[in-house]
């Protein structure tokens, strides 16, 4: 399986050198859904934080014997946006694990292009040189 680090970090230098196993090979889509699921996370952190935030304040206003009824309000709009975006974060994720389990594993740097595999029921890539 390929490393999403690597993608994130060099994302044409992988589609080049997966594209020597199959020309057909575009990384777009598995790029476009990770870059959603980075947006998404740090706004679910950032409601998460807010929501924890306003639970404790909610606590030392009852603490008080105050009221924190629009905190309370505040937290169950939160909640309902952090279902919400952790539904979506985790179909993200989802969606970046099966395309990253779609790809081959990148062909070691000294490995030729292949030309075409359309015709051949397996294809075998062979080393251009031996490397002892």
């Amino acid at each position: 399986m390929l490393d999403i680090k690597l993608i994130r970090k060099e994302p044409e230098v992988v589609q080049k050198r997966l594209r020597l196993k199959d020309p057909k090979i575009d990384l777009a889509p598995l790029i476009k859904a990770d870059k959603e699921w980075q947006a998404i996370t740090p706004k679910l952190e950032n409601l998460r934080a807010e929501k924890n935030r306003l639970a404790k304040e909610v606590g030392f206003k009852k603490a008080k014997n105050e009221d924190s009824s629009k905190e309370i309000e505040r937290m169950s709009a939160l909640k309902t946006q952090e279902a919400e975006l952790s539904k979506e974060q985790a179909s993200l994720e989802e969606t970046v694990k099966t395309l990253l389990s779609e790809y081959p594993n990148l062909p070691f740097s000294g490995t030729g292009m292949l030309k075409d595999c359309s015709k051949v029921t397996s294809c075998f890539l062979v080393l251009k040189e031996w490397i002892f």
